[in-house]
């Protein structure tokens, strides 16, 4: 997934950068309105936020396998909210 998928942050898309190593990963946030982006925003990984939504059936294209093994295999240390 390295330089391949975006994460959402306040409703627009950022490509993930560079290497995912372990459970961490760096995100360009260059062509981002920061308008009240800080450490503490959400980024979403797989769902929907505002107008934008990555799935992980996304996820599963771009690497070639299916959604299933895309779920199964983020870690325990990622936190996880379900959001209505």
């Amino acid at each position: 997934l390295s330089n391949q998928m975006p994460v959402l942050i306040h409703g627009q898309r950022a490509p993930i950068v560079g290497r995912i190593s372990m459970d961490q990963c760096l995100i360009d946030l260059t062509d981002l309105d920061l308008t009240g982006i800080t450490l503490e925003t959400p980024v979403t990984l797989i769902g929907q936020d505002g107008p934008e939504q990555v799935s992980a059936h996304d996820w599963a294209t771009c690497i070639g396998t299916i959604s299933y093994e895309v779920l199964t295999g983020l870690g325990s240390r990622i936190p996880r909210f379900a959001m209505e």
